[in-house]
């Protein structure tokens, strides 16, 4: 499994422009040259694009993973997990690994007081 903002090794216009397949079993099985898309998904309040990364040796890091990705405030993001069959099974597995995902939350200072009395 893999959260990251680092960049995955194909243009993601492939993904993105594209309108997408359903998810159906079998496809690991397929000799893959390009990602395949599956369109764009609203999971957890967040919009992204679900994807099938090609094999290891066109996918890189990311081959064979069922791929995640978004963007938010000018960041790209993706969270991906090593594909398995049955396929469907492990995007329904995804979603539920992203509607865990907690938005951060602002840490608060502390007081004051309590800055002057670490600094002495």
């Amino acid at each position: 499994m893999v959260l990251t903002t680092l960049p995955v090794p194909f243009p993601i216009s492939q993904i993105t422009h594209q309108t997408g397949r359903p998810i159906t079993d079998g496809l690991m099985f397929l000799n893959r040259l390009h990602p395949i898309a599956f369109g764009q998904r609203h999971w957890n309040g967040i919009s992204g694009y679900l994807f099938l990364a090609p094999p290891e040796e066109l996918g890189g890091d990311f081959g064979n993973h069922l791929v995640f990705f978004w963007e938010s405030n000018g960041t790209n993001y993706v969270f991906s997990l090593h594909g398995w069959e049955p396929l469907t099974r492990a995007a329904a597995t995804l979603h539920s690994l992203i509607d865990m995902i907690q938005p951060a939350q602002p840490r608060d200072s502390p007081p004051l007081a309590a800055c002057h009395a670490i600094a002495g």
